[in-house]
């Protein structure tokens, strides 16, 4: 799911996860352990305009959910700032 694949990258990366869940839809929780099929790509914010035109080309823009950024230490942060705001 969502949750081991971002630990994964920030281990990988040797870095912190700033996450934040509220756009994922009504069931946050599941949308961390499910197993469907998905990809969690890091993509530079200078290049983030020229990725969404790419995935919108191909069909994906609906499909598209920013969750957060890599940070520099160890702190893995997951928060639903909706929920909390």
């Amino acid at each position: 799911g969502l949750l081991v694949t971002l630990a994964e990258m920030a281990f990988a990366g040797h870095c912190g996860i700033n996450a934040d869940i509220a756009s994922l839809g009504d069931d946050r929780l599941a949308a961390l352990f499910n197993e469907e099929l998905g990809a969690v790509i890091q993509v530079r914010a200078a290049d983030r305009e020229a990725v969404e035109s790419v995935l919108a080309q191909h069909g994906l823009a609906d499909c598209v959910h920013y969750v957060g950024q890599a940070v520099s230490g160890d702190r893995f942060v997951i928060a639903d700032v909706q929920r909390l705001g």
